[in-house]
């Protein structure tokens, strides 16, 4: 991720592109949708891949029936 700071005026300046932090924790793997946006506070929103402590694994995990376990749970 980089910053570049821009001076406001007549005229559209900007400076030398500078590292903002490091994005490899956050690898950007492939597939569909958004991987990085800004909140309106400023902060920035990162998805991080899960199992990154180890081999990162990519895999869809389905899980059916899901609300009767819940009730179950709760009773």
């Amino acid at each position: 991720m980089m910053a570049v700071s821009v001076q406001p005026g007549a005229v559209f300046t900007y400076g030398q592109p500078q590292p903002l932090f490091d994005m490899t924790p956050y690898s950007l793997l492939g597939g569909p949708g958004r991987r990085v946006d800004v909140a309106a506070d400023g902060r920035f929103l990162i998805t991080k891949p899960f199992g990154t402590e180890g081999p990162i694994r990519q895999g869809l995990v389905v899980v059916s029936h899901w609300f009767e376990e819940v009730k179950a749970r709760v009773k």
